[in-house]
């Protein structure tokens, strides 16, 4: 079951069952997406280290926001 909650954390409105969702967000499949995602979850930590090193090959000292900018500038490249 899903609900709203109100800024306290208290449920508001009617509950909605999870069954109900186009996607399907129950515990069994929600058991399935976590299996899968443990099992990427190495690949994905190598690939965002990669990338913070490619960022850092230049310079080994710079602030934040420009490392920032450099992986969001390379986080699009691979969207096109």
């Amino acid at each position: 079951m899903y609900r709203i909650l109100d800024e306290q954390g208290k449920p508001i409105g009617v509950p909605i069952k999870a069954s109900d969702f186009y996607f399907k967000p129950t515990l069994k499949f929600l058991e399935k997406k976590f299996i899968g995602n443990q099992i990427r979850r190495p690949l994905d930590k190598t690939r965002v280290k990669n990338a913070i090193d490619t960022a850092l090959l230049r310079e080994q000292a710079m602030p934040i926001t420009e490392l920032a900018r450099r992986l969001e500038k390379r986080r699009h490249s691979y969207c096109v």
